[in-house]
């Protein structure tokens, strides 16, 4: 398609951090200009009560090759950093409350060199580099003005020469690498078949690495990953892996995540988060306290334990079987309370639905015995 020499001027406004001047409740729209103090305010006073996070754009690291109109070249670690300090300050200026995500990032190499960024050379890894430059904003501004490193992960792991997001197809290689790439997520002794762990030189262990990088260089800000997906979108290994991935979250210290589809309807994807939001159709959800769980398989088993911070006697487990076969789970509970009966949800090959199953009894004090499907997602209410 022919561009004319002044197609930013004809089909774009100017985007701008401030108005310099009282916020409308409506825009001008006769003006070249884009406020954004102006929309923030128009959103504190649409929805005041609710709880509302601003991002800083989105995947910068990538501008260059999926904006080339407005950005034909690659940015800076300088830019990156001076847009984000700006556009925070603007926010927190108008709205102190509210969430603010930086620096949105597409995935591991911007993470590392912002894909490559020109001024790299020296300012070592990004992410670190950003960190530092948000503390010391900070610092100069007498406030925090970035909230959360904000972080998207579509796993590289694969499956012979097949990635795992975007397969088409459920070969038994791709599904095993699917099954097991959340470990990467956590695992130092997990290496995956992918760049970044040939990068890396062995186990990616992602979040002990991001969590790491936080603690040295700005201490107090949360992490967020909010694009996600494992593929699967048609199999179990997608609820599988996407039940994994959010247990994990939850377990690393991920303090917002939102999972972003790839195929339209996604029915296994999506069971695999009702395994947390609406287990038995009627709202049953996973407690917002989590608890220590472990397993004596990680390859083939995970398991994810919450209460109730209303009811602590309210106990719901996520367990999954990855291995084909059925497996039998000795369960043992550390809890006060004897409990007497295990409601069981579970999704299996059957299909993408969460389906009650004969409920457990216990086969000794607080514990239960209970024949995992093969290739399962289960949810245990225990009353």
């Amino acid at each position: 398609v022919m561009k004319t020499p002044d197609y930013l001027q004809t089909r774009f406004r100017r985007n701008k951090s401030r108005k310099g001047g009282p916020l409308a409740a409506t825009p001008d729209t006769t003006d070249d200009s884009v406020h954004q103090d102006e929309f923030v305010g128009w959103v504190k006073n649409a929805f005041p009560e609710a709880p509302i996070f601003f991002s800083l754009d989105n995947e910068p690291d990538l501008w260059s090759s999926t904006h080339p109109r407005v950005h034909p070249m690659p940015p800076t670690y300088d830019e990156v950093v001076a847009r984000n300090i700006e556009y925070a300050t603007a926010v927190k200026d108008v709205w102190p409350t509210a969430g603010v995500l930086g620096f949105v990032s597409y995935g591991y190499q911007g993470y590392v060199s912002l894909q490559n960024a020109p001024d790299a050379a020296g300012k070592g890894l990004f992410l670190e580099h950003y960190l530092g430059k948000m503390k010391q904003a900070e610092a100069t501004a007498g406030k925090r003005l970035v909230d959360y490193v904000d972080l998207h992960w579509y796993p590289e792991a694969r499956g012979g020469a097949t990635r795992i997001v975007f397969e088409t197809n459920d070969e038994e290689a791709v599904v095993e690498a699917r099954l097991q790439a959340p470990r990467s997520l956590w695992d130092k002794e997990y290496t995956e078949s992918s760049w970044i762990a040939q990068a890396r030189g062995g186990p990616i262990a992602l979040l002990p690495w991001v969590r790491d990088i936080v603690a040295r260089t700005y201490p107090g800000t949360k992490i967020a990953v909010t694009e996600w997906n494992y593929g699967g979108a048609n199999h179990i290994s997608g609820a599988i892996a996407t039940a994994d991935v959010l247990g994990i979250f939850g377990r690393e210290g991920v303090e917002m995540a939102a999972i972003w589809a790839l195929a339209g309807a996604e029915p296994y994807t999506q069971a695999g988060l009702k395994a947390y939001t609406n287990y038995d159709g009627r709202g049953g959800h996973f407690g917002d306290v989590g608890v220590p769980a472990t397993t004596s398989d990680k390859v083939t088993a995970s398991v994810y334990a919450s209460l109730s911070s209303e009811d602590p006697n309210r106990v719901v487990l996520v367990v999954i079987n990855k291995a084909k076969d059925g497996k039998q789970a000795a369960l043992r509970i550390a809890h006060p309370k004897a409990f007497t009966r295990a409601d069981v949800f579970a999704i299996t090959t059957a299909g993408p639905t969460l389906t009650a199953a004969a409920a457990l009894t216990p086969v000794g004090q607080n514990a239960f015995s209970y024949a995992m499907p093969g290739r399962s997602v289960s949810v245990l209410r225990l009353e």
